[in-house]
């Protein structure tokens, strides 16, 4: 886990930086889910997948992910992104909605630079409630992260960087 006081600062070149949100580090993460549904007793679901995103995410090499119970406390508040960075210093905001009907559920997913509230990248998934909905989204998700973090401009390039330019063109490189 980063310990935050030891992360060096970013210069982005020709980008605003937000004093709050600077030292948040490269790949820093909150997942908040809420429930669309019109069944409040439903709520179970949209922590659910908070709770499997969050430790999904937590997975990923170099991620710093916020507890789900931390996030539980941005639950029924109304969410104002570059305030969760700030009070959480963390780069992105994973905010989406949860629907279920029957056995299906909608998840809508969109993530947020914390910095400027700008979406960087949204997808829906639906599937059946016996689908791995999570991990498909935890993994659609950690591809986009690595080309984000890849294409941010840096004054000085360092080693994360190289790691994350390489991590990305693997990605993207065809299979045989």
């Amino acid at each position: 886990m980063y310990a935050l006081h030891r992360m060096p600062a970013l210069t982005v070149a020709g980008a605003v930086v937000i004093p709050q949100t600077a030292g948040a580090p490269r790949l820093s993460i909150v997942a908040l889910f809420t429930n669309l549904g019109n069944d409040p007793e439903q709520q179970y679901v949209a922590d659910g997948i908070t709770e499997d995103l969050t430790t999904d995410l937590s997975r990923l090499e170099n991620m710093l992910v916020i507890s789900r119970n931390t996030a539980f406390t941005y639950r029924k508040k109304p969410i104002d992104t570059k305030q969760i960075g700030r009070e959480l210093s963390v780069r992105y905001v994973l905010q989406g909605s949860v629907r279920r009907s029957g056995n299906q559920v909608r998840v809508n997913v969109q993530l947020i630079d914390a910095a400027t509230d700008a979406h960087l990248w949204a997808e829906r998934f639906e599937r059946g409630m016996d689908d791995e909905v999570t991990s498909q989204l935890a993994n659609a998700l950690g591809v986009e992260l690595i080309a984000v973090e890849a294409t941010r401009p840096t004054g000085h390039p360092d080693a994360i960087d190289y790691i994350l330019r390489g991590a990305r063109r693997i990605t993207e490189a065809p299979y045989p």
